[in-house]
C-alpha cells in the first residue's frame, strides 16, 4: 500500500506520473506530484484514481517526486495527500509507513508554535526537518539534519524528499525502496516492476540506510547510525519477471487466472542444492514454523499440513498473531515465511524477531530485491511473474504448488519425478482453464447467486485451506459475505446458518476425507441448502457440479480456481473493478 516514485532526468514530471500509474495496483485513495522548477517546488495533488489523467498541470522539470497514498492518519483529502511541502518551500516530502511516535512529536512541535495544515503523521516529519534546520543553523537539508530527524522517527518508515535546489534525499526503515539507473535517468520506486520501464539496472536500499542524489546527479548511500559510506550493488532486470502487459485481456485478474496454466512449473526452477539445504534444515530443527499473512497464510497453512503428513511437526503462525510464541524461538528453530511481495509488514516483523532469536529463515517470495529475501538464510523465488491484481491468484497457487513439492521432496521422492508431476498437472490445468463448458457453468452460477449476500465454503483435510482462500476471494472481489469452515465444524454450530436456498461450495477430492464430506453435504441438503460440488468426480449429492482436473497431489490448487472465476464473474455482473477492490492494497507495508 502507498507508492513512491521519483525521477531525476529529462521530463521528470511526466515520468513520475507514468510511474505512479504503474504503482496503482498497490492500493491508494489520493495521489500527488512535486516538481523542481526554476529554484522552486510546484505541487499537484488529487483525490481518487490516476488512470484517467493524461498530463500534469506542472512543468516537466528535471527532478520530480510522486506518491500514491492509502489513508492511515487523516481522511482522504487533498490536504492529506502527499507530497507535503515545507512551510519555507525548501523541500517536499513523501512517506510510506507509520511514524509511531508522531503524536508525541506533534505535541512537542505545536508547543513551539508550529502550525499544521494536515492530519497526517508525514507532516510531522516535515516539521521536524524544518525545526532541525533552524536548530542546526542550516539553510538547506544537510546530512546532519536528515540523519538527526530520521533517527527520531519510530516504526517502519520510508521517507523521500526533493529540494528546490535540486537534491534528493531518501531513508528506508521497512517499506521498500528501489534505486534504478538508465541512460541519463535515475529512478527511486517502491518496487522493481514499476521502475523497470525507464531503467536497465537496480539496487535495493536496505533498512536503516540513507541515500543522497546531489545536484550533479551523483548517488551516495550511507548507514544511518554511523554515516559509513555504502557501495550499492546493481543488478540487471529480468525482463520476464517485470513484464506487466495486459496481453489482450481486459484486466489483470483474468490474465493472471489464465496464467496459472503456464507458470506453476517455474516454482520448481530452484537449485538442487537449495532443495537439499531445505531438507537438512527441516530435519535438524527442533521446531519448525510457517509464517505469513493474508492469502499467503493459507499457503503457509497448507505447507504445514503437507509437512506434518511427511512426518515433520510444523506449527503455522498467522503473522499478526505470532507474538505469544516468542519465548519458543532459538537457534534450533526454522521459520518458513511466504509472501508475494516480500514486503508484508506483519510477516517481516515476525521474521525479524525470529532472526534476532537465532532462528534460520527460509523464504518463498515472488519479488526480487525484497526485504524478506534480505532477511533470509535460504531464498526460494516463486517466479510466476508480476502479479498486479490486488487479490492474489497465480502467486497463491504457485505457493500451494511449491508447498506440495516440498512435502514430496521431504518424503524422499526424486526431484525429476516431482517436476514431472507439476508439469503434468499444469498441462491439465491449462486445458481446464480454457474449457468453455466449465467457464459457462461458473458464469451461470454467478448469475444464479448474483443477489446472494451469504455463501459458505466447506473443505476438509487437504482442502480446508483452499476453502479459506476461496472465501477470501469472494469477499475481496465480489463483496459477498463468504465464510469457510472445515466440514467437521458443520455440526458444531455452522448448521444453524443453513436454510432453504443457502449456497454452499463444497470442495471434495478422492481421499480419506471424502466419506466425511459426503456426510456433511447430505446434512446441508437435508436442510434445503444448495450443494455446489467442486470435484474431479461427480456425486449424486451435488445440486451443481464444477468439474476440476483429476489430481490427488495438487487437489488443493485445482480446488481454488473455481472460486477465483466465480468471484470474477460476480464482479463483472455487479460492475466492480476486479483488479482494485475497495479499501484493499496489494502490498501491505504497514501493520
Amino acid at each position: 500500500m502507498c507508492g513512491i516514485y521519483a525521477v531525476r532526468g529529462v521530463d521528470a514530471g511526466p515520468k513520475v506520473l507514468a510511474g505512479l500509474q504503474r504503482l496503482e495496483y498497490r492500493g491508494y485513495d489520493s495521489w500527488g506530484v512535486a516538481v523542481t522548477n526554476s529554484d522552486r517546488l510546484q505541487l499537484e495533488k488529487h483525490v481518487g484514481r490516476i488512470g484517467q489523467v493524461k498530463a500534469l498541470e506542472l512543468p516537466a522539470g528535471e527532478l520530480a517526486i510522486g506518491h500514491t497514498r492509502w489513508a492511515t492518519h487523516g481522511g482522504i483529502t487533498e490536504a492529506n495527500a502527499h507530497p507535503h511541502l515545507a512551510a519555507s518551500g525548501a523541500f517536499a516530502v513523501v512517506h510510506n509507513g507509520v511514524a509511531e511516535n508522531h503524536q508525541e512529536l506533534k505535541t512537542e512541535l505545536m508547543a513551539t508554535g508550529y502550525s499544521f495544515l494536515s492530519q497526517t503523521d508525514t507532516e510531522v516529519i516535515v516539521a521536524m526537518l524544518e525545526v532541525s534546520m533552524v536548530n542546526l543553523q542550516q539553510r538547506e537539508i544537510s546530512m546532519s539534519v536528515f540523519q538527526t530527524v530520521m533517527k527520531k522517527i519510530s516504526g517502519r518508515n520510508t521517507v523521500v524528499l526533493i529540494t528546490k535546489t535540486g537534491e534528493l534525499w531518501a531513508f528506508r526503515a521497512g517499506s521498500p525502496l528501489i534505486i534504478a539507473k538508465g541512460e541519463d535517468v535515475v529512478v527511486l520506486s517502491s518496487d522493481v516492476v514499476s521502475a523497470s520501464i525507464e531503467t536497465t539496472s537496480y539496487a535495493a536500499l536496505d533498512n536503516q540506510q540513507l541515500l543522497r542524489i546531489d545536484t550533479e546527479g551523483q548517488v551516495s548511500a550511507f548507514e544511518l547510525e554511523t554515516l559509513e559510506p555504502l557501495s550499492l550493488v546493481f543488478s540487471e532486470f529480468d525482463e520476464t519477471a517485470v513484464a506487466i502487459g495486459m496481453e489482450g485481456f481486459s484486466d489483470f485478474m483474468s490474465k493472471e487466472i489464465h496464467e496459472q496454466g503456464k507458470v506453476l512449473h517455474h516454482v520448481m526452477d530452484q537449485e538442487i542444492g537449495d532443495w537439499q539445504q531445505l531438507r537438512t534444515y527441516l530435519k535438524e530443527a527442533d521446531a519448525v514454523y510457517t509464517v505469513a499473512a493474508g492469502s499467503a497464510s493459507y499457503a503457509a497453512g497448507q505447507l504445514a499440513f503437507y509437512l506434518r503428513q511427511a512426518g515433520i511437526f510444523v506449527t503455522e503462525l498467522k503473522a499478526y498473531e505470532a507474538k505469544s510464541y516468542q519465548h519458543f524461538w532459538n537457534h534450533k528453530t526454522v521459520c518458513i515465511a511466504l509472501s508475494q511481495s516480500g514486503e508484508t509488514a506483519d510477516t517481516n516483523e515476525v521474521v525479524e524477531w525470529m532472526k534476532a532469536a537465532g532462528a534460520t529463515i527460509i523464504s518463498l517470495v515472488n519479488m526480487n530485491g525484497s526485504t524478506l529475501q534480505s532477511l533470509s538464510n535460504l531464498r526460494f523465488g516463486l517466479q510466476v511473474g508480476p502479479e498486479i491484481g490486488v487479490a492474489s491468484t497465480k502467486a497463491l497457487t504457485g505457493m500451494m504448488a511449491w508447498a506440495r513439492a516440498v512435502s514430496l521432496f521431504m518424503s524422499e521422492e526424486e526431484m525429476v519425478d516431482i517436476k514431472n508431476k507439476v508439469a503434468t498437472f499444469e498441462q491439465s490445468l491449462a486445458t481446464w482453464i480454457e474449457s468453455s463448458d466449465e467457464r459457462l457453468k461458473i458464469r451461470k452460477l454467478a448469475e444464479e447467486f448474483r443477489s446472494t449476500q451469504q455463501l459458505f465454503i466447506l473443505g476438509r483435510g487437504q482442502l480446508y485451506y483452499p476453502a479459506l482462500e476461496s472465501a477470501l476471494k469472494l469477499k475481496e472481489i465480489s463483496y459477498v459475505h463468504a465464510e469457510a469452515f472445515s466440514g467437521g465444524e458443520l455440526k458444531h454450530g455452522v448448521l444453524a446458518l443453513i436454510e432453504e436456498g443457502t449456497p454452499v461450495l463444497c470442495l471434495v477430492t478422492n481421499d480419506d476425507e471424502q466419506a466425511n464430506m459426503n456426510n456433511s453435504m447430505s446434512e446441508i441438503k437435508a436442510r434445503g441448502g444448495v450443494v455446489i460440488g467442486v470435484s474431479a468426480q461427480p456425486n449424486t449429492i451435488f445440486d451443481r457440479w464444477i468439474e476440476v482436473p483429476a489430481t490427488l497431489d495438487f487437489a488443493a490448487v485445482a480446488s481454488i480456481i473455481p472460486a477465483q472465476l466465480l468471484t470474477y464473474e460476480l464482479a463483472q455482473l455487479k460492475g466492480l473493478d476486479a483488479d482494485k477492490p475497495r479499501n484493499l492494497a496489494k502490498s501491505v507495508t504497514v501493520k
